[in-house]
C-alpha cells in the first residue's frame, strides 16, 4: 500500500508540474500604482499581459521582462497616458526603465521618461528574439533612448526585433555624467541584430554636452540585414549611423564588418546644426552589401563637409565593400574616408553649396517635413526606378517617372493610421473582401461538460478584483503524465532517468527558438511590391506546366531528403498539402534515373542520372561551372536552346557524369513556371570571389528568365570550418542583395538554421557534424518528420523539435512556405500592394500623435481573414477540479483559478493509480506463490 500512495504521490506532483508548464491560459494584470506594476513584474507568467492604467508612474526599480511573451502596454492606447518615470535623466536612482531579457515580448502604448542610462533595453546576450515596441515615447534618457546590447565572448544574435512609432524626444540638456564621455548619448543603438526593422519613428534634438552624440539610429558591431525606412530625425547630433570607425568587435555574425546587407530608404533627416566635425547625417562605417535609396537628407549649411560620411573601420579591417548609394535628395557635401573602390553611386541629386536645393522645395523643412513643393523642379520626375523602393515615405506607390528622395510630390494621402483611446487596427484588402483585424490572446479548455475560469488578475495591492485564469489540458499533456509516470515506475524507473528530461522537454512551450511561416517569409518583405511585380513580368502560362518548379543546385539540392517530406512527409496542414500538390510533387518519381518529361521538381533533381547528379542539381558544382557546363570532371556538357536537344543532354549521365549546363538545363525544362536556386557552397569553399560569384549568379538568373521561368534564390548554409564560414556569410549577402537588387524572392536557409541553433549549436543537428550539407535526421527524428509536432503549431505553422533536427526538412519546408507567398503573390495575384508578410503592425505615419494598433491582417477578394491568437485544450468526459489559485493581491483578493481535467486526464490517473496498486499487488501474489 505504501508503494501505491508513493507511486501515487509522484503522479501528483508530476500533474502539479504540468499545470504549470503548461501555461495554458495567459492572464492579464491591470495595474494602477508602482507597487501593484512591481507585483506584475515579479510574478507575471509566459504569454501574460501587463495592462497599465493611465497616469504617471514613478518607478523604485527597473521593469524586468524576463519571461517568454509577455506584452506589457498602456490602457488607453495613447501613448502619453501612461508614462513610467525614472531617477533622472542626468540624476542616479532607478537608471533603466525595462530591460527585456526573453522572447516575443511587446512594449506598446506607453511612455519612458528621464532615466540616467536608458529607457528600453533589449539583451541579445540572452538571446531575446522579436521584440516589437511599438507606439512608445522615450523622453530625456541620459545614454540611450532604446538601448540593444550583447556578450562580446560569444555569438548571440536578436533576430526579427521590429521598432515602429517611436517618439524620442530630449527636453533638456545632458550633464554631470563624469562615468561617461559628455556626448555619450543617442536614441536607438543596437549591437548583433539579424533583420531589425526601424520605421515610421521620429527622434528630435539628441544630443550631448558638447553637441556631439551618437546616431538616433545606430547599428553597429553585427547588423545584419537592417531595414530603417520612413523615419523623421529632426536636429539630432547625428541621423543614422551604421558602424562606427572603430573596428568590429569578436564573434560577431557579420565577419570583419559592422553591418552586412540592409537598406536605408525613405527617412527624413535634418541635420543638426551644430557643426563640431561630427554631425552627420548619414554615417556609413565598415559595411558590406548596404543600399541607401531614396532618402532626403538636409543640411541648413550645405557647404558642411560630412552630411553623409562614408568611411573603413581602423584598423584596416572591414574595408566598406558593395555600398550602394542611389536617389537620394543631399543638401551638403559627402565626405568619403575610404579607397573609393568599395562604394558606388547614381541617380542621386547633391547641392553642396546651397544653390540648388532650397529650403523652398519642402513643406516645412525646419520640422523636416520634406515632402516637395511644385517648385522643386529638379527632383520632380528625375529619380531612379527602383524595385527595392516601390514606396515612398507616406507609403504612396512612386511616380513614373519618379521624384528623387523620400517623398514623392502629388501623390495621395498615404495608409491611414487608426488612433484611438482603445487599440486599434490597421487592415488591407482588395475589392470585395471583408478583413477582420483584431489580435486576441486566449485559451479554451473544453470537457464535456464542463467549464473553466476565466478573466482577469488584479494586480493592484489596494482593492482587489477579478476572476482568474482557466487552465485546461488536454490529451498530449495527459499523456505526458501517464508516460512520465510509467517512467518512474518499475520496471521502467532506470530508463525514466533518461527519458523524463525528454519528455519534459518535448512539451514545454517555448523551449527552443522558433519561426513560424511568416517569419520564414519576412526576408524579402522590404521588396515584396518589387518581386511580385518583377515575377509577374517573367511568369507566363502559354506552354507551362501549372505549378512546375525546378529545384537547382548542387549536392545540397541534389540530396534524395529534401524531398521527402513533400512527397510523403508527416504532418502536413491543409495548405501545405494543397501547395504541395500545386507543385507536382506528389507526381510520382519516375522508375528511371533519366526523365526529363516528369514534372515533379524533387525528381528531376534527386534523380541519379549518373550517381554525380540530378537533371537540375549536380554535386560539387559551382556557378561558373554551371554556366559554362565544364570544371566539374569529365566531358563538358554542351549548351542548347532546343528542349528537345537539351532534354537529351540533361538526361544522358553516362556521357556528361558530372557535368550540367544552366542553358541546356532551363531549354530541357522550358515548361517549368519557376526556379529553387540554392548555389554557392562550393564556390565559397573554392576561392570564388563575392563578386564573381554574384556577377555569375546572376547570369544563371539570366538564364532562366530567358525560358520565362521565376527565380527563388536561397542563401546558403552555414560553414563549420570557421576560416570558411565568414566566406559563406558574404555569398548569403550577395544572394539577398542581388534578389532585392533583381526583384526575386528570397528563402534565407541560413537565417532560418541560426535562429533554431544559434551560434554553432547547428553543427551535428541541423547540418552534418563538420561537414556542410544538412541532416537527414538526427535524435529519433527524419526528413519526413511532422514539422510541427513537439513544441510547434500547425495552425499558425510554428515549427517543433524536428526542424531543430533535421536540415532537410528545414529546407524543404521553407521551400513550400515561400510557395505559398509566391503563389499567392505572382500568381494569384492576391498578396495585395501594401500587405504586411511579417505579421507586425504597419504604420505610415511619422507624426508625433498617438498611435496604436494590435494586429495586421490582410484578406483577398471575396476572402475574410482574422488575426488572433489563441490556445485551446480538449479532453473528455467530466471535469475534475477547480478551486482557487494564486492571488496576485497582496492584501485582499477574490481571485482564483478554475482548472478543467478532462475525462482522458481523469481516466488516465485512475489508471495510474490501478497501476500503483496492481505492482504492489504483485509483489504480494508473487511472494504468496513463492510460500
Amino acid at each position: 500500500m505504501n508503494s501505491a500512495i508513493h507511486k501515487l504521490n509522484t503522479i501528483l506532483m508530476i500533474l502539479a508540474s504540468c499545470l504549470l508548464v503548461a501555461n495554458c491560459h495567459a492572464a492579464t494584470w491591470e495595474v494602477s500604482t508602482v507597487a501593484a506594476l512591481d507585483n506584475a513584474d515579479l510574478n507575471i507568467q509566459p504569454n501574460d499581459t501587463i495592462v497599465i492604467d493611465k497616469g504617471t508612474y514613478q518607478l523604485d526599480r527597473t521593469i524586468q521582462i524576463n519571461v517568454n511573451g509577455v506584452t506589457i502596454r498602456g490602457a488607453t492606447g495613447v501613448r502619453e497616458d501612461v508614462n513610467l518615470v525614472g531617477g533622472g535623466m542626468n540624476t542616479h536612482g532607478v537608471d533603466e526603465g525595462i530591460t527585456v531579457g526573453a522572447n516575443d515580448v511587446t512594449i506598446r502604448d506607453l511612455t519612458v521618461s528621464q532615466f540616467y542610462y536608458n529607457g528600453l533595453h533589449t539583451r541579445a546576450e540572452d538571446n531575446v528574439q522579436r521584440t516589437l515596441i511599438h507606439n512608445v515615447r522615450t523622453v530625456d534618457c541620459g545614454e540611450r533612448h532604446i538601448k540593444g546590447s550583447r556578450d562580446p565572448s560569444q555569438q548571440l544574435v536578436s533576430s526579427g526585433m521590429v521598432i515602429e512609432d517611436v517618439l524620442m524626444l530630449q527636453d533638456m540638456e545632458r550633464s554631470g555624467h563624469t562615468d561617461t564621455d559628455p556626448d555619450y548619448i543617442g536614441g536607438i543603438d543596437m549591437m548583433c541584430t539579424n533583420q531589425i526593422i526601424i520605421r515610421n519613428c521620429v527622434a528630435q534634438n539628441i544630443h550631448g554636452q558638447n553637441n556631439g552624440g551618437n546616431a538616433a539610429i545606430f547599428l553597429w558591431n553585427g547588423a545584419q540585414r537592417p531595414n530603417i525606412t520612413c523615419n523623421r530625425i529632426i536636429g539630432c547630433a547625428k541621423g543614422i549611423a551604421l558602424g562606427n570607425p572603430a573596428a568590429p568587435g569578436n564573434f560577431l555574425a557579420t565577419g570583419s564588418w559592422h553591418a552586412v546587407g540592409g537598406i536605408i530608404s525613405n527617412n527624413f533627416i535634418l541635420r543638426g546644426s551644430w557643426e563640431t566635425g561630427n554631425n552627420i547625417g548619414i554615417e556609413l562605417c565598415s559595411t558590406n552589401g548596404v543600399s541607401v535609396f531614396d532618402n532626403t537628407i538636409y543640411s541648413d549649411d550645405a557647404t558642411y563637409f560630412r552630411t553623409i560620411s562614408i568611411s573603413d573601420s581602423q584598423p584596416s579591417v572591414g574595408l566598406t565593400v558593395g555600398l550602394s548609394i542611389i536617389g537620394n535628395l543631399v543638401r551638403g557635401k559627402l565626405l568619403d574616408f575610404t579607397n573609393g573602390s568599395g562604394w558606388t553611386q547614381s541617380g542621386n541629386l547633391i547641392d553642396i553649396v546651397g544653390t540648388s536645393i532650397l529650403p523652398g522645395w519642402f513643406v516645412a523643412p525646419a520640422q523636416a517635413d520634406f515632402h516637395l513643393n511644385a517648385t522643386a523642379t529638379g527632383a520632380i520626375g528625375m529619380g531612379t526606378p527602383l524595385t527595392a523602393v516601390p514606396t515612398d515615405f507616406d507609403g504612396n506607390t512612386r511616380n513614373s517617372p519618379g521624384d528623387i528622395g523620400a517623398s514623392q510630390f502629388g501623390a495621395s494621402s498615404g495608409a491611414s493610421t487608426t488612433t484611438s483611446s482603445g487599440s486599434s487596427a490597421s487592415s488591407t484588402g482588395t475589392t470585395g473582401s471583408s478583413t477582420s483585424a483584431t489580435a486576441t490572446a486566449t485559451a479554451s479548455s473544453t470537457s464535456s461538460g464542463s467549464s473553466s475560469g476565466g478573466g482577469t488578475i488584479s494586480a493592484n495591492p489596494s482593492s482587489s478584483g477579478g476572476s482568474g485564469s482557466g487552465c485546461g489540458l488536454g490529451t498530449a499533456s495527459a499523456l505526458m503524465i501517464l508516460v512520465a509516470a510509467l517512467a518512474l515506475s518499475r520496471p521502467y524507473r532506470r530508463a525514466g532517468r533518461y527519458l523524463l528530461p525528454g519528455i519534459l522537454l518535448l512539451v514545454m512551450p517555448g523551449a527552443w527558438s522558433q519561426t513560424d511561416e511568416t517569419q520564414a517569409n519576412s526576408y524579402d518583405a522590404a521588396w515584396l511590391n518589387g518581386w511580385i511585380a518583377h515575377g509577374q513580368s517573367v511568369y507566363r502560362t502559354s506552354g507551362k506546366s501549372p505549378g512546375f518548379v525546378l529545384q537547382v543546385g548542387d549536392s545540397i539540392t541534389h540530396a534524395n531528403p529534401y524531398s521527402q517530406w513533400p512527397r510523403a512527409g508527416a504532418g502536413q496542414t491543409t495548405d501545405d498539402a494543397a501547395i504541395i500538390n500545386w507543385l507536382q510533387a506528389t507526381v510520382s518519381f519516375s522508375g528511371s534515373q533519366n526523365d526529363p518529361t516528369n514534372t515533379n521538381g524533387w525528381y528531376l533533381a534527386a534523380a541519379d542520372t549518373s550517381g554525380n547528379r540530378g537533371m537540375t542539381a549536380n554535386s560539387g558544382m559551382q556557378t561558373g561551372q554551371f554556366l559554362s557546363g565544364d570544371g566539374n570532371g569529365g566531358t563538358a556538357m554542351p549548351a542548347s536552346t532546343d528542349p528537345a536537344t537539351a532534354a537529351g543532354y540533361v538526361a544522358d549521365g553516362s556521357t556528361y557524369p558530372n557535368n550540367l549546363n544552366a542553358t541546356s538545363m532551363a531549354a530541357a525544362f522550358s515548361s517549368a513556371q519557376f526556379a529553387v536556386l540554392m548555389l554557392g557552397t562550393n564556390d565559397s569553399r573554392n576561392g570564388v570571389s563575392v563578386s564573381q560569384f554574384t556577377t555569375n549568379l546572376s547570369a544563371i538568373i539570366d538564364v532562366l528568365e530567358a525560358q520565362h521561368i521565376v527565380t527563388i534564390l536561397s542563401t546558403i548554409p552555414p560553414n563549420w570550418d570557421p576560416t570558411i564560414d565568414p566566406v559563406a556569410v558574404q555569398y548569403c549577402q550577395a544572394i539577398s542583395t542581388l534578389a532585392m537588387n533583381r526583384g526575386l524572392p528570397l528563402i534565407d536557409f541560413r537565417a532560418e538554421i541560426l535562429a533554431r541553433q544559434p551560434g554553432t549549436s547547428w553543427n551535428g543537428t541541423l547540418l552534418n557534424n563538420n561537414d556542410v550539407h544538412p541532416t537527414a535526421g538526427v535524435n529519433g527524428y527524419t526528413a519526413s518528420s511532422d514539422p510541427y509536432a513537439n513544441g510547434g503549431n500547425p495552425a499558425t505553422h510554428l515549427t517543433g523539435a524536428a526542424c531543430l533536427n533535421s536540415g532537410y526538412l528545414l529546407r524543404s519546408w521553407l521551400t513550400v512556405q515561400k510557395m505559398k507567398q509566391v503563389k499567392a503573390g505572382i500568381v494569384d495575384g492576391t498578396l495585395t500592394t501594401g500587405s504586411s508578410t511579417t505579421g507586425t503592425t504597419t504604420s505610415s505615419s511619422a507624426s508625433t500623435g498617438a498611435t496604436s494598433a494590435t494586429a495586421s491582417s490582410t484578406s483577398t477578394s471575396g476572402s475574410q481573414s482574422s488575426s488572433s491568437a489563441s490556445a485551446s485544450a480538449t479532453g473528455n468526459g467530466a471535469t475534475a477540479g477547480s478551486g482557487t489559485g494564486a492571488v496576485a493581491n497582496p492584501s485582499t483578493s477574490s481571485s482564483g483559478s478554475s482548472c478543467g481535467l478532462g475525462g482522458g486526464l481523469s481516466l488516465i490517473l485512475g489508471t495510474m493509480i490501478v497501476i500503483g496498486r496492481m505492482r504492489s499487488g504483485e509483489k504480494i501474489i508473487s511472494h504468496r506463490r513463492s510460500k
